[in-house]
């Protein structure tokens, strides 16, 4: 890879998370072992059944037939378009014992010399990396929307339609190849691209991926772009993103000498930042609240104390505080008032 041009690119450059290498298709499309990966994905009909219906038909394409597929739908009208397409993803290679390393947020970019040197000689290293999937970004207005009817409002700037997809081979389902190499792929796109907001469709039963979307920070849209009857549309404002992102920073998990090796020996895992930060406020709390009240902030033997405690999921949550509306004030179990109250207040008293 001494100085190709890249249809779309600027300069070639990869994306490094902690466990995937994710590199644009204008350079991938020239690696043999990833159209293979490609054409076998497509060839796959639990793949094609999951991730676009019952009605699409499986494909077996020779490799001619796979690089004039990639080059025309994807580098053609996203790339060469707008500079942003699919990324083909490969597993990095791992030191040591060949264990993968655990998903952070940590993503980085190489260019120029870094890549040239990663990549290796005419991006020789390239065909010896285990090639799993693709993550994409792509303008939907000019790709894969249907046309606009007569008397249909204008859809936003395209900036505002960045549609994602990704697809990963089923062999690495559930090992969280997709949202890590997604992730990568919209902070790319946020930073490089301006991309001001991200769509999604997916298809009834693809339960999967309504997860992952949800995990990134997509919220049900309630719009009907592609005026289909599938498993739902969701959107994703950067800045709903952006925060997400620092929710999965403050779930990085952390290891702190001798405290954690004697917490791993009693069966308690790594502690991340955020329970770092909530052990400390608690402990602090707890100390204060029983020395003024003599009695715990929270009585073990309340119900409402401990279906607190035991709730899965938000909706849970809801249905204890009796509240179906979150944009009006919650109503928390009288238990669970004053204690709360009086954190509330000690917290912003501590940071003030």
């Amino acid at each position: 890879m001494a100085s190709p041009s890249y249809t779309g690119l600027s300069e070639p450059f990869a994306i490094l998370t902690p466990r995937l290498i994710v590199i644009p298709t204008p350079i991938a499309v020239d690696v043999a072992p990833y159209r293979e990966m490609y054409a076998a994905l497509h060839a796959d009909a639990g793949f094609c059944r999951m991730g676009f219906g019952e009605r699409f038909p499986v494909k077996n394409w020779n490799d001619d037939e796979t690089r004039d597929v990639i080059e025309t739908r994807d580098i053609g009208r996203s790339w060469r378009r707008r500079g942003l397409g699919d990324f083909a993803v490969a597993l990095r290679p791992q030191p040591g014992s060949g264990t993968q390393q655990d998903s952070s947020s940590t993503v980085s970019m190489l260019r120029g010399e870094e890549f040239e040197k990663f990549v290796g000689p005419n991006g020789a290293r390239l065909n010896e990396l285990q090639w799993v999937g693709y993550s994409g970004i792509r303008d939907a207005t000019t790709t894969s929307l249907p046309p606009q009817e007569a008397g249909e409002e204008p859809y936003p700037d395209w900036l505002e339609m960045v549609e994602i997809r990704y697809g990963v081979s089923p062999a690495f389902w559930g090992k969280g190849i997709a949202p890590e190499a997604s992730n990568a792929v919209v902070q790319w796109a946020m930073r490089e691209k301006g991309v001001t907001r991200f769509i999604a469709e997916t298809e009834r039963d693809n339960q999967r991926s309504g997860r992952l979307l949800q995990k990134l920070g997509f919220v049900h849209s309630g719009t009907n772009y592609w005026k289909e009857r599938c498993g739902g549309y969701f959107a994703c404002p950067a800045s709903r993103y952006e925060a997400q992102s620092v929710v999965t920073l403050l779930d990085t998990k952390i290891h702190i000498p001798i405290i954690s090796d004697l917490l791993n020996k009693v069966g308690v895992l790594d502690i991340s930042f955020l329970d770092l930060l909530c052990w400390i406020a608690a402990v602090k709390f707890t100390v204060v609240y029983k020395l003024i009240e003599q009695v715990p902030p929270f009585p073990t033997n309340d119900y409402s104390v401990q279906a607190t405690i035991s709730a899965n999921n938000w909706d849970e949550l809801q249905e204890i505080f009796g509240q179906s509306d979150w944009s009006l004030k919650p109503k928390l179990p009288t238990a669970i008032q004053k204690p709360f109250f009086e954190v509330c207040h000690g917290t912003a008293g501590s940071s003030a």
